[in-house]
């Protein structure tokens, strides 16, 4: 009867347990106990680059409302010997390993910040290309002076993957079966 007990008991617990976020993040502001939430950048490192300092690193916005995670936006940031200003109207082309692309047109001001970096709004339907589809390659094209960036040969298992795995929290925590860790600074 003992053992039942037990079995029962340690049966509802797993029913229960959450597993806790590795992707996503809260950092928690110790004076007023704010969350701020985080999620992970990916560096793609540009063809025929020195693959240490020359690239693109993405970084998507994910805000929460009503309890619930949505990506909404993608901040871009430009590591280049020749691409060093940003502007509106600049394109992210992402190409998928099952076929079809989006094209993302910039909205932030002229900048030529160190790193330079583009805010990038998404569609429902970007949103879905993003979740179920693999990534291939990116391209980031300057719209000023038309000079581009590439990442194509030197995409990895995780780039490719990186959206997946994001939208895979996403999920999780929507449907409760995840916790966002927080993050000690």
């Amino acid at each position: 009867m003992r053992y039942l007990l037990l079995l029962v008991l340690f049966g509802v617990g797993n029913l229960y347990s959450q597993d806790t976020t590795s992707l996503l993040g809260y950092y928690v502001d110790e004076f007023d106990g704010t969350k701020t939430l985080i999620s992970p950048v990916t560096n793609f490192f540009t063809d025929g680059g020195d693959l240490s300092n020359e690239g693109l690193v993405l970084q998507p916005l994910v805000r929460e409302k009503s309890g619930k995670l949505k990506m909404t936006s993608l901040m871009l940031f430009v590591f280049d010997k020749v691409v060093r200003c940003v502007g509106e109207g600049d394109i992210l082309t992402i190409i998928f390993n099952e076929g079809g692309k989006i094209e993302l047109k910039s909205w932030n001001k002229f900048n030529c910040d160190s790193p330079a970096k583009s805010y990038f709004n998404l569609s429902k339907n970007d949103l879905s290309e993003l979740e179920s589809k693999t990534i291939k390659g990116i391209r980031y094209t300057e719209m000023r002076k038309f000079k581009t960036i590439t990442v194509l040969k030197n995409v990895t298992e995780e780039n490719s993957l990186y959206f997946n795995n994001i939208f895979n929290e996403i999920n999780g925590v929507n449907n409760g079966e995840s916790v966002i860790k927080v993050i000690e600074e």
